[in-house]
């Protein structure tokens, strides 16, 4: 079991997959953008963090920048769609760039998921 926090603006994606980590036995903490998210790790302490790219706020790109500043171990795992004026694979490459340790692209598979997780807890045992 892990202690993931997922940052995630759209609701009903971000319901569907903190219920699949839940589903899976992770304890799960969610947030809408970055900023929430910021404030959450102050507060509390996650062994990986799922984030969305692409949020209001403070976007994922800078949730990351901040993230490895202050937490250089933690795992991230990196989603995006694509935005408005930016491709699914710019966003993730730039995800990956910035430090995130898995990057995938919307729609995400549920078992991928499970195993980006499950592949993050392993390395940090």
């Amino acid at each position: 079991m892990a202690r993931v926090l997922l940052v995630e603006d759209t609701k009903v994606v971000r319901f569907a997959l903190a219920a699949l980590l839940r589903d899976q036995g992770h304890e799960v903490t969610e947030e809408c953008d970055g900023t929430a998210a910021i404030r959450a790790t102050r507060e509390q302490d996650f062994d990986i963090v799922v984030t969305d790219v692409f949020m209001p706020a403070l976007d994922g790109l800078e949730l990351i920048r901040y993230l490895r500043q202050v937490q250089p171990t933690l795992k991230i795992i990196a989603i995006s769609g694509g935005g408005a004026r930016h491709t699914p694979e710019y966003a993730i490459d730039l995800a990956s760039k910035l430090g995130a340790d898995i990057v995938m692209q919307k729609p995400i598979e549920n078992d991928d998921l499970i195993a980006s997780v499950d592949s993050l807890i392993e390395k940090a045992a």
